[in-house]
């Protein structure tokens, strides 16, 4: 269970709110699908054993997910086991990783001509709501890690409104 990998997905979160309280839309919506990528991926990856190991600075591998494409949000969460994905409210957002699996790649360049046209805030929105589930999914499985018992004192800090207010 990578913690590091879930402040990611926050510090992504933030990003994205902050893009898009400058009008954005776009970029913020780019930052949110990686936020989302990032929690799904705390769920997955696994702790590379060198001298990191069991530090603040732990780094992990994705080697055994199967995917061609990392950035596939659908693809990503059908990795996840599914008494995992219930737990923490996951299986409840199929449809809508569904029709976002792709958005890191596709919004990013939005000249290109296959770009879509139009952006929305709801991949944020989902992330704000899963994270406080993730964060008790980790601390119920005996994770002890500072940022994690900080985020699980304090949720107010992964709902949109405070996530917006940077």
């Amino acid at each position: 269970m990578a913690i590091w990998v879930l402040e990611s997905a926050y510090r992504y979160a933030k990003a994205s709110a902050v893009l898009l309280n400058a009008h954005l839309s776009y970029e913020s919506e780019v930052n949110a699908a990686l936020a989302m990528e990032l929690l799904i991926k705390s769920l997955l990856v696994e702790a590379v054993d060198n001298p990191r190991k069991g530090t603040v600075l732990e780094q992990y591998s994705s080697r055994h997910i199967k995917l061609k494409d990392g950035h596939d949000l659908i693809g990503l969460y059908n990795q996840v086991p599914t008494d995992i994905a219930k737990k923490v409210g996951l299986a409840s957002q199929v449809d809508l990783l569904e029709r976002k699996k792709d958005v890191f790649k596709s919004l990013r360049y939005i000249y290109e001509e296959r770009a879509p046209r139009g952006s929305d805030n709801l991949l944020l929105q989902t992330v704000c709501w899963l994270l406080p589930q993730v964060v008790d999914h980790f601390v119920q499985a005996g994770i002890e890690d500072k940022w994690l018992t900080y985020m699980k004192s304090n949720p107010q800090l992964m709902m949109a409104h405070s996530i917006s207010s940077c």
